[in-house]
């Protein structure tokens, strides 16, 4: 009876992941029930068996339990032997359960991790259907589909259509199954699209991704662009005015979701820079060799290391010589180990330290820098010595600290740079250093605001020559910074009317996406001897936010004789 108790309680554990709490498990069973709640858990990302180990399974349960009625059978025809039995299945069930605690062990040590340093899922693992697990170096923020956002600690599964977002500080890793994964640097938000054998889609919303693909199609959207690769490694940055996409490790196809004309492939070593306005070259015309300096960047090197302890082809990475201490720095500290304590930065204006007197050999760093149109430009000057590297740092908010600020790392005959990668309204601190005796030489603290740029738009517009002899009316209109705009409304009024929005009875208008800084419209529907009014104005939840000049146009024949046509603009 009390065998039987114990099977059906194993048995409901087993199948329901319940734990029996009426009767006291032996320790081998025990070990059983433990065994049935982590094979709930892995099942859902390792490969059920194949048909022939399915039914070698079924065969050897079969023959256990005739053994077990038989040998049961004979215990109850023979008292005496049912007390002098050693009862030899106790401990084969025992054995059993320790093989299979050993094996699910390392299943579980080999999928579950605490940072994308230490790595990752096996590449045998499947491509998880309609999810991915999540790997991170801290917490992350997480919203399920209709949900709000919550803090979770991984690893943990994403469901697709949910959005994750990485606190500053932390890195995520998104792992598909295989080789298939997105890694997200701090500040990043993405949206988890589609998970599927047919391909994966992502959308990054903000911040930096670092995307590979391995024999399923992975589409990624962000910055106005699409870029879909299979078997590829790319990475798109939108931390600066302008996305960014390298394409890392084989070919990747390129599309322009507004204003495009079609998809350009950009071969292996190729980046592209996407402009406000596209320009009539198109994407072809924006693609070029990615330059020294940028695969130095620290994110870059960071990958890199990721994907060479795990034996994965590199691509341009590998062209890049081995990466300096600040990249295996944070990589030990992924993987657990103790980094090596960093010096302090010293006080603003501050050489390290080492030689208040400024004896010769202990450089010295004076760094100035501007806001321009294009960004932050900065100088720096050494003197009582020389570098082979230059180190500059920023960060907003606060003082840059080494490693974790490091914007760009420069050869050691220069001496300027430009951060085009700025924010308007944000104030930044730069600093510049060197290594020196086995520690770092910083520079003074620059503190830069870059300012916010007041939205404004800027309508003017002609009568020029349609054809035949007939005049039509061309406008134009430049926007200035962002006026977060859904849509632009260009309006019409006739006469003596002006325009307005909504528009009245009588009014003409017409919408055009935002996106870009200059629009382009042509009048045709015009009467000779009429006035036409035009102002442009920025939609945004269907209300204007922000309105043009206004410009008045008289219509007449006369006007198209002139060279040039009639401007006007006020």
């Amino acid at each position: 009876m009390r065998g039987r108790l114990k099977a059906d309680l194993i048995s409901r554990a087993l199948e329901t992941g319940e734990p029996g709490e009426a009767v006291s498990l032996d320790p081998e069973l025990r070990d059983l029930e433990r065994l049935a709640s982590l094979l709930s858990i892995v099942s859902r990302c390792e490969p059920g068996p194949s048909e022939e180990a399915q039914r070698r399974i079924g065969e050897r349960v079969e023959e256990c339990q005739r053994r077990f009625l038989q040998e049961r059978a004979k215990r109850e025809g023979d008292p005496a032997r049912r007390v002098r039995v050693a009862e030899p299945w106790r401990a084969s069930y025992a054995a059993m359960a320790a093989a299979a605690m050993l094996a699910v062990a390392l299943v579980v040590s080999s999928v579950v991790l605490t940072g994308p340093g230490v790595v990752s899922v096996p590449p045998t693992l499947k491509l998880a259907e309609a999810e991915a697990w999540v790997f991170a170096t801290g917490d992350v923020e997480v919203r399920p589909p209709g949900g709000e956002w919550s803090r979770q600690s991984p690893p943990f599964f994403l469901a697709a259509g949910s959005s994750v977002r990485v606190p500053e500080g932390s890195r995520a890793e998104l792992a598909f199954g295989g080789r298939n994964l997105a890694r997200l640097d701090s500040g990043s938000e993405a949206d988890l699209m589609a998970v599927a054998e047919s391909g994966i889609s992502m959308q990054l919303r903000q911040g930096r991704g670092y995307f590979r693909a391995h024999g399923v199609p992975l589409r990624v959207f962000g910055g106005g662009l699409q870029a879909e690769a299979r078997g590829t490694v790319f990475d798109l940055n939108l931390k600066g005015p302008d996305p960014v996409l390298l394409a890392i490790d084989g070919e990747v196809a390129v599309e322009v979701l507004q204003g495009g004309t079609g998809s350009e492939v950009m071969a292996e070593g190729k980046m592209c820079t996407l402009p406000d306005l596209l320009g009539e070259g198109g994407i072809a015309s924006l693609i070029e060799d990615i330059r020294a300096d940028v695969l130095l960047d620290e994110w870059l090197l960071w990958n890199r290391l990721l994907d060479r302890e795990r034996g994965w082809d590199l691509g341009v990475l590998s062209e890049v010589g081995e990466p300096d201490t600040a990249a295996l720095e944070i990589a030990r500290m992924e993987s657990g180990e103790s980094p090596q304590p960093q010096p302090t930065p010293p006080p603003d204006g501050g050489n390290g330290g080492e030689n208040p007197d400024g004896e010769v050999g202990q450089p010295e760093l004076s760094l100035e820098g501007t806001v321009q149109k294009a960004g932050v430009s900065l100088s720096w000057e050494i003197r009582n010595g020389a570098a082979q590297e230059f180190i500059l740092l920023r960060s907003a908010g606060r003082e840059p600290a080494y490693p974790g600020d490091v914007l760009a790392r420069l050869a050691g005959g220069a001496r300027s740079y430009l951060d085009a990668q700025v924010q308007p309204g944000t104030t930044y601190s730069y600093r510049l250093a060197v290594r020196h005796d086995g520690g770092m030489v910083y520079s003074n603290v620059v503190k830069l605001s870059i300012p916010e740029v007041k939205p404004a738009m800027t309508l003017s517009g002609r009568v020029i020559d349609g054809g035949g002899g007939r005049p039509v009316i061309e406008l134009t209109w430049h926007v200035e910074g962002d006026p977060r705009a859904d849509s632009y409304a260009l309006v019409r009024a006739e006469m003596n009317q002006l325009p307005s929005y909504p528009p009245v009875s009588g009014m003409l208008s017409w919408g055009f996406s935002p996106g870009a800084r200059d629009y382009s419209f042509i009048d045709r529907e015009l009467y000779m001897g009429y006035t036409y009014n035009y102002r442009v104005y920025a939609i945004r939840d269907g209300v204007a936010v922000l309105q043009s000049n206004a410009v008045s146009i008289y219509v007449d024949t006369s006007v198209i004789q002139k060279a040039g046509g009639q401007d006007a603009s006020r």
